[in-house]
């Protein structure tokens, strides 16, 4: 499965009943960039609550007229 990147199925290391799944190279590339960017601060928090509703309408409204 590596040749897609995918998961790796090994041998659990204490039962040898078990599968355990692990992240190829890639994946762990990938889950450490995904970490770091689910931990960056939001450029929208420096909106006021206020500025931050009208964002949501207008995005809303947006979404309605592409319907």
């Amino acid at each position: 499965m590596t040749a897609t990147d995918q998961p790796e199925r090994e041998p659990h290391p204490t039962d040898r009943r078990a599968k355990q799944i692990v992240l190829t190279p890639t994946g762990k590339r990938r889950r450490a960039t995904a970490v770091e960017l689910l931990g960056a601060e939001s450029p929208l928090t420096s909106l006021t609550a206020t500025q931050q509703q009208a964002l949501r309408d207008l995005l809303h409204a947006m979404a309605e007229t592409q319907d």
